[in-house]
């Protein structure tokens, strides 16, 4: 929740959902998410999603340095396993070819170092109205890293639980 406050107050994007991916299902779980109502939430975190449709919609074409910035008139079939709502509202009279429309998408897979999959990064309804420049990918690619930091380490802290678990009911 903080990495997605912090997110929140350095960018312009007003809404947040940061999932995990769980290895054992290969569903991604949303665990936080900011700029929201609580009832979209707890809708969001009612839907887990498969790892792989998710992927299904990160073409290389749609790569913005680390994120993926998918234009809603060039996204690709959506899945029908993955869940997407709707935050903001159109606002009509958007002229600018950079203008955020509520239905592109804004995703920053979190992989861990030797490139597994740790989670997802997804934002929604900038401040301003534009979809972001480099500088604002750049900015929020350091808390994407950040958070697959803290779901790497809290990964890390419950396999060893396991661990001492196990060597404690020996």
């Amino acid at each position: 929740h903080t990495v997605a406050l912090g997110i929140q107050e350095a960018t312009p994007f007003d809404t947040i959902l940061i999932s995990v991916y769980e290895p054992e299902t290969g569903l991604l779980r949303r665990v936080a998410g900011v700029g929201m109502s609580t009832e979209t939430l707890e809708q969001l975190r009612s839907h887990q999603q498969p790892w792989k449709s998710v992927m299904q919609l990160l073409k290389p074409e749609f790569k913005f340095s680390e994120a993926y910035l998918i234009p809603f008139d060039q996204a690709p079939v959506i899945p029908t396993d993955v869940h997407v709502e709707t935050i903001m509202p159109l606002v009509e009279g958007q002229v600018s070819p950079n203008a955020w429309n509520p239905d592109d998408f804004l995703l920053f897979p979190l992989n861990d170092v030797r490139g597994n999959p740790l989670g997802l990064v997804s934002l929604d309804a900038p401040r301003d109205g534009m979809r972001p420049d480099l500088t604002t990918i750049e900015t929020l690619e350091v808390f994407a890293a950040q958070a697959g930091l803290t779901i790497s380490t809290i990964f890390r802290v419950s396999e060893l639980r396991n661990r001492v678990g196990n060597l404690t009911d020996e």
